[in-house]
């Protein structure tokens, strides 16, 4: 499928520019947002989206704040306000189903948002989590997504400890390498995880479909374990 990209500008509430990406014009929206850092920027999420671009789909990449094409500094604790802008955006463009996907630090600040914004689905690579954050960053029930790179062994048992602490449905894929966040799409283990991504999305939103509207409440669905796909239910 061959969609053109369109430039897209979101403005922050301090009135800083935030420059990406836009692909598509449907209704199911999916935002990516990269982690922090010198090189880091929104073509961190290439090797993903042909496969997730769907006739019913929106793809959003932005650079953060400082990163790439966006203006102002690269201030972690700004994401949090960064965020409202873009979902405020997405649904006044129309979306009707949001999931968010972040890396790194990212995946933490959307963590730390679906605790007070209902969001309809989670991706988060490598989430960076510090111990006394992962039983408060639980969300509200939206089905999420957990992958980390095993071989480093503190994030991979904090991802671990973040996806049993999780409220709702989670799921979890384990890599075995060194590699964490986006660096996991280029990786020798890219296509498993696409895989594991494009599936996680076409799931969640078939199952919204047979749910109340957005926003009605928090969504809990039933998981089913396997050799790679773990999934724990918590209340």
């Amino acid at each position: 499928m061959t969609i053109q990209a369109r430039p897209v500008e979101i403005t922050s509430l301090d009135g800083v520019v935030l420059r990406g990406q836009r692909w598509g014009s449907g209704p199911d929206w999916v935002v990516l947002l990269h982690d922090s850092g010198d090189d880091r920027d929104l073509d961190a999420w290439r090797p993903l989206l042909p496969a997730i671009m769907t006739p019913e789909r929106t793809l959003m990449t932005l650079d953060l704040a400082g990163h790439g094409a966006s203006d102002g500094e690269p201030e972690s604790a700004r994401l949090l306000s960064d965020l409202d802008a873009m979902l405020d955006a997405a649904a006044e463009w129309g979306a009707t189903w949001i999931a968010l996907a972040g890396a790194g630090d990212s995946a933490r600040h959307i963590l730390q948002k679906a605790s007070s914004r209902l969001i309809d689905a989670l991706v988060l690579l490598s989430p960076r989590l510090a111990e006394e954050q992962i039983h408060q960053l639980r969300g509200q029930g939206e089905p999420k997504l957990f992958a980390v790179g095993s071989r480093s062994q503190q994030l991979n048992a904090n991802t671990r400890q973040a996806r049993n602490a999780s409220i709702g449905w989670a799921m979890l894929v384990s890599l075995p390498t060194e590699q964490q966040g986006t660096d996991l799409l280029f990786g020798a283990y890219s296509a498993q995880l696409i895989e594991r991504i494009v599936a996680f999305l076409a799931e969640q939103r078939a199952i919204a479909r047979t749910r109340l509207p957005r926003l009605s409440e928090p969504k809990r669905v039933d998981a089913s374990n396997g050799e790679e796909k773990t999934a724990s239910r918590q209340t």
